[in-house]
C-alpha cells in the first residue's frame, strides 16, 4: 500500500465518550495512488484497557465507513 500525505484533519479532533470510557476521535486525509482516501480513527481509553476503533475507504465512501463505525461504537463495551 503506498500511502502519501497522510495527516490528522485538526478540526476534526473531538473528546467523546464511547461506552461510558473517554475517547478521542479523528479523520486522517491521505492519498492511496491517485484515490483520494480518507481514515477514520476513535481511541477509547479506560482504566483496565484500551481500544481502537478504525476504518479506511475513498473519499466518497467515507460518509457510511463514518456511520457504520458509529453504530459499532455505539454498542461496545469497554471495561
Amino acid at each position: 500500500m503506498d500511502v502519501e500525505g497522510w495527516a490528522v484533519r485538526g478540526s476534526s479532533v473531538q473528546n467523546r465518550s464511547v461506552g461510558g470510557q473517554q475517547a478521542l476521535s479523528a479523520v486522517a486525509d491521505y492519498r492511496e495512488g491517485s484515490k483520494e482516501m480518507r481514515e477514520y480513527l476513535t481511541w477509547v481509553r479506560s482504566t483496565k484497557g484500551r481500544a481502537l476503533f478504525f476504518g479506511r475507504a475513498s473519499a466518497e465512501d467515507f460518509p457510511a465507513l463514518q456511520a457504520g463505525l458509529e453504530k459499532v461504537m455505539a454498542t461496545a463495551m469497554v471495561p
